[in-house]
């Protein structure tokens, strides 16, 4: 009689990193304390450099060769930037929870990890190639010609083709005759 209600008043085991401290020696629930920080910290660390990363990555379009053309262009501005943006937001709110800013339980650091993981698939490896093929290739004159002459006009300054001064020179017949 003894045993059977002291098994019912005793706390039950919820998963191996919620155990209760009564039911396990202290050493083995420090440890497994210990350890869920030291992954929180890991995973702190790691989603602030991924976060870091896709800040950086604002600069990667410049040397993107989706389009026709190496560069920045139609789809990296419209959409690769905005797919930049949510995932840094995404790497803020993972932090924020590996911090334990909400109530962390393993559920939901694994779900945030998968979410995380399925967004960066679907927003930064397979949304700007669709877009750049279903939505850009049919009218890539038209959407991309802002783009074309940004180029054109840039590497003409990079090069200082602009300052350059054209002179028309009048044509000698002479001379012209002894090419023919």
């Amino acid at each position: 009689m003894h045993a059977i209600a002291v098994e019912k008043f005793a706390p039950q085991a919820k998963g191996p990193l919620e155990t209760p401290s009564r039911i396990l020696p202290p050493a083995i629930s420090f440890l497994l304390r210990w350890a869920r920080q030291h992954f929180m910290l890991l995973l702190f660390i790691l989603m602030a450099n991924f976060g870091w990363g896709f800040i950086l990555d604002h600069y990667d379009p410049v040397y993107s060769t989706l389009g026709v053309v190496h560069g920045a262009g139609y789809a990296a501005a419209h959409i690769t930037r905005v797919a930049l943006w949510v995932m840094t937001a995404s790497a803020l709110a993972c932090v924020l929870l590996a911090i334990g800013f909400f109530r962390t339980r393993t559920k939901h650091i694994v779900t945030g990890i998968v979410v995380y993981a399925a967004l960066y698939v679907i927003a930064v490896m397979a949304l700007p190639r669709l877009f750049e093929t279903f939505m850009v290739k049919p009218n890539e004159l038209s959407l991309e010609m802002p783009y074309f002459n940004h180029y054109i006009a840039f590497t003409r300054k990079a090069y200082k083709l602009d300052e350059i001064q054209e002179t028309a020179y009048p044509e000698r017949k002479q001379e012209a005759s002894r090419f023919k």
